[in-house]
């Protein structure tokens, strides 16, 4: 398993993991997560009045609850400009995004739809 995969669609998904030597069960569980998370942090944008276009830009991080994967969700956790709708979504004022976790035993997912990529974990900047 690679630290980290860092896809924006299930194409780079597939390409990732083909290129990284990915395990079939990490693949499957990482195409089902992306999309089970997708639909979750749309339907949160939606009760939170957040329109996708103030968002455009969507990342995906899976891997193991690593210490990798803990450092991106802490630093996510920190940032006042992105709210965690992984539960109940409350709105905070001002968002420049809204991320989403996702876990099946021994994988960790974390989606995050934002206004650019600034700032956020990518492979260019591992």
């Amino acid at each position: 398993m690679p630290r980290l995969l860092v896809a924006s669609s299930p194409v780079e998904i597939e390409a990732k993991a083909q290129e990284e030597g990915l395990s079939s069960e990490a693949l499957d569980v990482a195409r089902h997560m992306f999309h089970e998370l997708t639909d979750r942090l749309g339907r949160a944008a939606v009760a939170l009045e957040i329109l996708h276009e103030n968002w455009p830009n969507h990342r995906f991080y899976f891997g193991t609850q690593d210490t990798e994967m803990f450092a991106l969700i802490e630093g996510l956790k920190t940032r006042s400009d992105l709210i965690d709708v992984s539960g109940a979504t409350t709105s905070t004022g001002a968002v420049s995004g809204i991320y989403i976790l996702g876990k099946q035993d021994p994988f960790v997912a974390v989606l995050v739809g934002h206004q650019n990529h600034e700032g956020m974990l990518s492979d260019d900047r591992r």
